[in-house]
């Protein structure tokens, strides 16, 4: 028994038959056309031959991406304190550029800046970002083009030529075999004798078609022509509760040998507990057989026929009988169908058979317009499940990303030399004094900043200063530097810092100041104030590092730009959080700290007091110092299982998905696995986009208060448009580009490593703890433990697609995905042959339909990049280009004028935040005139073109497809013939005149159905057995059960031929088999 067990692990494999045995293939050596030979699956080898391909257009495009990715390295405008932002960002969109030493301190610099470095301090004429975007705009341009042609390429072609070729390369029962999927449920009366004679009336009708034809008529088409038909009957579902029945009969069978076993072995309480387990069983098993009440008990051939599988003796005929019927298919000709076509005066359907492993034997008979309006039901019920979701991650994501806060009233820099820094040459004794200060929300300084925001005092350690009480604070610039404002310190005094109160909270983000020459001092140490600041007269005493928030320290810019100049200009310095504690903090500073807000402050005293008492965390808060940390305590316990639920929600997420899913699918009742896996596969890949490409970039979008109420239904409840960014602008791609591109990179990992493990360590230990714990011991169900996991094309096609989309959609701003979708592409490739070819169950033959339907899909990727690329290529502050020939196109299309563009552009640039939110819609229609920019004319032709398609699409798809269907088919069979494309034909290999009896002759046997029979399905066996005899499906067992449990586990002498007749079910000698059964006329059309 142990050596069937291997030899049935073997033979459902995917092996190679080699004589008697079967074998397993090599990963590196077994090339593509003998995977189709062993799975006889198209859907299967075009999912590798896909993989391949796209990896490969993947690297010749990123090569296309190449000098933007290089522009963007040699560039400097990202900084970031955080080594991951700023390293990733270098490698975007956002750093392309450099700005003077000054900084870029408007739009029009923004847009003026050099390219690199050596272009802005030559004596020649520098080169500009502007001069470079358009040639790098046209080279991401024909990087989607090169996406685009290829998927249209291997969807005419390439998924065609497969298909060909697999069908040349091994014969299967669908090469003989046509598929009436439209015939009459009755001949007459249900219980009429022409209804009963439906199998030999059908059989003359095909011949009489073959005798008939007006080119090639078989004129000595005999009985022998057709050697089979199954007839498909109405059992109104309940083939699943026969399915059902036959399952629990196994374990029936199962629970009475373990009973036996005991019984044998004097264990009278396991002996019992089995019994038990076979009582209820038993019961069960009633319960079904009650439930389908009279259906069971009707005579097979009193059904209604619902489909047929005509199976020829020679593909010549079948080729031959689908060209007769050839348009069938369409409902227009169909219902204009000529008489000699039609069977017994009904209009019939007939095309190509799927093969017997695709069929769904329990949905097949099921009603078509019932499964339409279930699959309508869960088309609802899956974008209910998805927004469901979605709200979950983006509550995790929003409790995960926690960005603290820097909006403050009162912000304060204080020249702060760090100790540890040798001070450079002049800067002894140097105070600081500025005759320019700006401040900005930005982390690049540009846009408005606090030119914009209402000022109320300026003011040092002993003094107010009287400034604009409403613009940037401006006594000059880095040409004419001549008046500052001096700290106290600058005449003798005390206190070297100076300070600025705003209206409002403002979160200053970058700064640019402008120092004396000669006099610039470099270390400048920010703060930001969340209480009042006292008067002058009462802030002798008062300083900012005990009552303020300290930010990371700066360094400013000490040498003129230029030799006349008086003034030095900083530079960009960005203000973040500090990261650093330097100093021991005493008990009632972190009290201070915790009163006044100051997370910073907080943070460092609760991190050096857990140093010394590890126990600070856990509760009880009884002391004076676990009292001062309980809120950080509780935070950072928030923030870490925040974390890690949100990194296992996405994985679990998925599972969960699958599994609901999974119910979806089996409720809409499909009749073939492919349509099975194709439904899968698509809720899947939405699910997963939707999670990872599409929720990350709305979660952190802003949208305007002008939004219309039907997307307000979505918005509010999923908190969508709440974000930072209106748009994805530098800022955008340092934080939120980061974090996608480490989602990216982890399903990456995760969707390769994931089934490797499940395949060699989850499944091993789950059949070890089966065989250890004694719990399995009948053949059959020791067969279905000794087999591989199925290995899941609806999943691996999901997860590959959606991280193939997501390189797509981002890639225009970061081409460095290209070479992350590459790599994916590689990887997956290779472990996806090894997990079939070694660990895997031989997968079912599906069809090339799935690999359309992927195909397909890739439009919509296409159209999601050129909508992102034209926005962050037609940026002018971002990928700064002048306008190109298309603009006039663009105003029409988008109807927007250019004088309308530069007004909304003029009163956003100085808009307040409030102002912007109701400016979002006019902004916004103003973005994409952007889109005609030179950087994306291309991108903009693309767009245009993928809208265009997706219209004529749906048109065609819902209102034409009827009328133009066999029009649009003709074409495509001329344009294929006309590609050297060819179909199977007859001679086109040696096995192509091969007989159908030969064909079951020379591959009959192991695993594989020869016939459309159920029983010759493995996963229908038990239900076809049940169907064929209801009473009493599990034949009396013969011979010693307990001594073939000891011979499996090597502990008894007894004879495998023995092991063998004990634990096989057998059949009741005086009753014929369902095969035999398949010869009389009853009883066949009851096993079918």
């Amino acid at each position: 028994l142990k050596k069937e067990c291997r030899k049935h692990l073997v033979e459902t494999a995917c092996t190679k038959r080699d004589g008697e045995e079967w074998r397993f293939q090599p990963v590196c050596g077994t090339h593509l056309d003998e995977i189709g030979k062993m799975t006889r699956s198209v859907g299967v080898v075009l999912y590798f031959d896909y993989m391949k391909w796209v990896g490969i257009v993947f690297f010749g495009i990123f090569v296309l991406s190449c000098p933007m990715l290089a522009f963007n390295l040699r560039g400097t405008m990202v900084e970031s304190p955080v080594a991951l932002e700023k390293g990733l960002g270098m490698t975007t969109i956002a750093n392309i550029g450099r700005c003077p030493y000054s900084g870029c301190r408007s739009a029009e610099q923004l847009e003026e800046r050099c390219a690199w470095e050596a272009g802005c301090h030559s004596e020649e004429e520098p080169v500009r970002v502007k001069d470079v975007t358009q040639w790098l705009g046209l080279l991401d341009g024909l990087a989607i083009l090169v996406f685009m042609g290829f998927h249209a390429l291997y969807l005419l072609r390439r998924i065609p030529s497969i298909a060909d070729a697999v069908d040349r390369a091994s014969l299967t029962p669908s090469d003989y075999t046509v598929d009436v999927t439209v015939c009459p449920r009755f001949l007459g009366e249900a219980n009429a004798p022409g209804h009963k004679e439906y199998k030999p009336k059908l059989k003359q009708h095909f011949l009489n078609i073959l005798k008939n034809l007006a080119d090639g008529a078989v004129q000595d088409a005999d009985e022998t022509a057709i050697p089979k038909i199954t007839l498909v009957r109405e059992f109104n579902g309940a083939v699943k509760s026969f399915m059902s029945e036959g399952a629990l009969r196994k374990y029936k069978d199962n629970a009475e040998a373990l009973a036996k076993m005991h019984r044998e072995l004097k264990q009278e309480k396991k002996a019992e507990k089995h019994e038990k387990q076979v009582k209820a069983l038993d019961g069960q098993i009633g319960d079904l057989q009650a439930a389908r009440g009279e259906e069971a008990k009707k005579n097979a051939l009193d059904r209604a026929v619902v489909r047929a599988f005509v199976t020829f003796n020679k593909i010549e005929y079948k080729d031959k009988v689908l060209n007769e019927y050839r348009f069938s298919t369409n409902r227009l000709f169909w219902l204009c169908q000529s008489t000699k076509l039609r069977f017994e005066g009904y209009r019939i359907v007939v095309k190509k058979a799927p093969e017997p492993t695709d069929l769904t034997w329990e949905n097949i008979d099921y009603d078509p317009y019932a499964r339409y309006a279930r699959r309508a039901c869960i088309c609802l019920s899956t974008w209910l499940v998805l927004m469901i979701c979605a709200a979950l991650l983006v509550s995790i994501k929003t409790s995960t990303v926690a960005v603290p806060t820097i909006a403050y009233n009162t912000w304060i820099l204080k020249n702060v030399p760090p100790l540890s820094a040798p001070l450079e040459p002049n800067q002894t004794g140097k105070c600081l004094g500025l005759c320019e200060l700006g401040m900005y929300s930005s982390a690049l300084c540009d846009g408005a900043g606090s030119g914009n925001w209402a000022v109320t005092s300026v003011f040092d350690s002993t003094t107010n200063h009287s400034v604009a009480s409403n613009a940037t604070w401006r006594t000059g610039s880095e040409a004419t530097c001549v008046n500052t404002v001096d700290t106290p310190q600058c005449s003798g005094g005390a206190g070297d810092w100076l300070g600025i109160t705003f209206a409002q909270p403002q979160s200053v983000r970058c700064m640019l100041l402008t120092q004396k020459k000669g006099e610039a001092v470099r270390y400048l140490q920010p703060y930001g104030c969340p209480g009042e600041i006292p008067a002058a007269a009462d802030r002798a005493g008062w300083s900012p590092e005990e009552n303020c928030v300290p930010m990371q320290m700066v360094q400013a810019g000490v040498v003129a730009e230029q030799p006349w100049h008086t003034g030095v200009s900083s530079g960009r310095m960005q203000v973040s959080l500090s990261t650093t504690c330097t100093t021991n903090i005493s008990i009632s500073a972190g009290a201070l700290a915790v009163e006044r807000g100051d997370s910073f402050t907080e943070e460092c005293f609760c991190k050096e007091q857990l140093a010394l008492n590890p126990n600070l965390v856990t509760p009880p808060y009884d002391t004076e110092v676990k009292q001062i940390c309980e809120r950080w305590s509780l935070n950072n316990a928030k923030k870490y299982g925040m974390l890690v639920a949100g990194i296992l929600a996405v994985v679990i997420l998925n599972q969960v998905l699958l599994q609901i899913f999974t119910l979806f699918i089996d409720f809409e009742r499909l009749g073939t696995v492919t349509e099975y896996t194709m439904s899968q596969m698509t809720k899947l890949f939405l699910a997963q986009f939707i999670n990872t490409g599409l929720l990350i970039y709305f979660v952190n979008a802003k949208f305007g208060s002008s939004v219309p109420g039907i997307i307000k239904v979505i918005t509010e409840p999923l908190s969508i448009g709440r974000g930072s960014y209106y748009e994805a602008n530098a800022s955008w791609f340092i934080a939120v580009g980061t974090s996608f591109f480490v989602t990216l990179v982890s399903q990456v990992v995760s969707t390769t490593i994931t089934p490797i493990i499940m395949a060699k360590v989850v499944v091993p230990l789950v059949r070890r703890w089966a065989l250890w714990s004694g719990s399995t011991v009948t053949k059959e169900l020791l067969f279905d433990l000794f087999q591989y996991p199925e290995w899941n094309l609806s999943l691996r096609v999901a997860q590959s697609m959606n991280i193939i989309c997501c390189v797509v959609f981002y890639a225009a701003g970061m081409p460095i995905l290209y070479a992350v979708g590459a790599v994916y592409c590689l990887a997956a490739y290779w472990m996806d042959k090894y997990l079939l070819l070694r660990c895997s169950k031989r997968p079912p033959a599906y069809s090339k339909d799935v690999m359309q339907m992927t195909a397909l899909l890739t439009p919509a990727a296409a159209l999601l990049h050129t909508l992102f690329a034209c926005s962050v290529l037609g940026n002018p502050t971002l990928f700064p280009s002048d306008w190109s020939v298309l603009r006039p196109l663009a105003e029409g299309v988008f109807g927007i004028s250019l004088a309308e563009y530069e007004e909304i552009m003029a009163r956003w640039s100085t808009a307040s935040d409030e102002e912007q939110n109701e400016l979002w819609n006019d902004y916004l229609q103003a973005r994409f005139l952007d889109f005609s920019r030179n950087g994306c004319w291309l991108l903009l032709l693309l767009f245009l073109f993928c809208c265009a398609i997706f219209i004529i699409f749906c048109l065609y798809r819902y209102a034409l497809e009827p009328v133009l269907g066999p029009i649009v088919s003709f074409c495509v069979f001329r344009c294929r013939k006309l590609c050297g494309l060819k179909t199977k034909q007859v001679g086109d290999d040696p096995e192509s005149d091969m007989t159908y009896e030969e064909f079951v002759k020379q591959y009959g046997g192991g695993e594989i159905a020869m016939n459309y029979m159920m029983a010759s399905n493995a996963k229908y066996r038990r239900a076809a057995e049940v169907i064929a005899k209801p009473e009493d499906s599990s034949a009396s067992r013969s011979g010693s059960v307990f001594a073939t449990i000891l011979g499996f586990f090597g502990l008894g002498k007894k004879s495998e031929a023995a092991s063998t007749a004990a634990s096989t079910p057998q059949a009741d000698p005086e009753a014929p088999t369902p095969e035999a059964k398949a010869e009389a006329p009853a009883p066949e059309d009851k096993a079918e």
